[in-house]
């Protein structure tokens, strides 16, 4: 099953000319993991895995802090999550992106958070430019009956709720 976050992702890479696959599996140390989304575009070739952090918490500067610093928020590129990577792409070249719903308000914090993602090779986007791609794509005809999240922005923008 796809979490909702995921599926807004999904959404958004589709949007793009990406075609997408989810939940590939991989084992970890002590159980399972999984690589949320892995893409590949036919006309650039581009390809990437995607983990999807679709955390909400008061407190998102030491959750965000915290799981960097504990690497579980990398497992997509564990050892294993890259050999899973490679077994479906096919290479071992390919873009490492991280979703987040936002960087820590602290400036500090977030460049923290942006120097050590950098170093791990993992690109970071945030939420909003994914909402803003997929608001500006959805018109308000036709309908969208393959996907609610399509057809509730359409909706929202019929109620001129969002522009």
């Amino acid at each position: 099953m796809v979490h909702f976050y995921e599926e807004v992702v999904k959404i958004y890479f589709e949007i793009l000319g990406y075609i997408v696959r989810t939940n590939i599996r991989f084992r970890t140390e002590k159980s399972h993991s999984d690589i949320d989304l892995v893409i590949y575009n036919p006309k650039t070739l581009d390809q990437a895995i995607i983990s999807v952090k679709g955390w909400n918490r008061v407190f998102y500067a030491y959750f965000i802090h915290n799981a960097i610093r504990r690497k579980g928020i990398l497992s997509f590129i564990s050892k294993n999550g890259l050999e899973a990577a490679e077994k479906v792409l096919n290479t071992k070249e390919f873009r490492r992106i991280l979703i987040l719903q936002r960087l820590p308000k602290s400036k500090d914090a977030a460049n923290k958070a942006i120097n050590f993602l950098k170093n791990e090779k993992v690109e970071i986007i945030l939420f909003n430019k994914i909402l803003d791609v997929i608001i500006n794509f959805v018109k308000l005809n036709p309908d969208y009956p393959e996907s609610d999240i399509l057809e509730l922005i359409r909706l929202l923008k019929i109620h001129d709720r969002i522009k």
